[in-house]
């Protein structure tokens, strides 16, 4: 079976660490008045920032070592481990800019937290295209309108809880690996 992976908010908690870091560069590049409101979907709904303040800040974050210091989600290597060692294939796909830099990275974050994996896929706009051209027969994401996107060409899907994952109706919603390991293992693939 070929399993498709989003990285950010999927296998590492991206969300908790861009809050930290967009607080840090409030309080010293923007000089800001603070977070305004901690669940707001934007950067200008959470911060006084204006749009300037945002693609200073989306840069700054290009140019940082963020994605090195992301933390894996508990028990995600595990799990992940146990899929890939039954002989699936493990195609990590994000949506992360594809340049040298990235990919150095994210491949280098993937090995020092033991993921095991077959392909990571960088710069995928149109995850459901990458996931009709890898083959993919089940397809995981935190994000809705990606597993929409995918459910609608016919591929399986698990939608990954995170801090501003909605429920979808007709879209099975996971809290984590163990039970992405549960459904992949209860999959029949014709």
């Amino acid at each position: 079976m070929n399993i498709g992976i989003d990285l950010d908010d999927t296998i590492c908690s991206t969300h908790e660490k861009m809050i930290e870091e967009a607080i840090l560069f409030d309080k010293q590049k923007v000089k800001g008045q603070g977070l305004k409101n901690k669940d707001g979907k934007t950067f200008m709904d959470m911060f006084y920032w204006n749009v300037m303040d945002v693609t200073n800040f989306l840069d700054y974050i290009k140019k940082s070592n963020f994605y090195a210091k992301l933390e894996a989600k508990p028990l995600a290597s595990e799990y992940i481990n146990r899929l890939y060692q039954k002989g699936n294939r493990i195609i990590f796909i994000t949506r992360r800019t594809n340049n040298l830099k990235n990919r150095m990275i994210t491949k280098k974050w993937l090995k020092k937290n033991s993921f095991n994996f077959d392909k990571v896929i960088l710069g995928s706009e149109n995850k459901a295209d990458i996931c009709l051209q890898e083959k993919i027969d089940l397809f995981v994401d935190n994000d809705e309108k990606n597993v929409k996107m995918v459910k609608g060409i016919g591929i399986k899907v698990l939608l990954m809880d995170s801090p501003y994952t909605k429920t979808v109706p007709g879209i099975r919603k996971v809290k984590n690996f163990r039970q992405v390991y549960n459904c992949a293992n209860k999959m029949v693939i014709k």
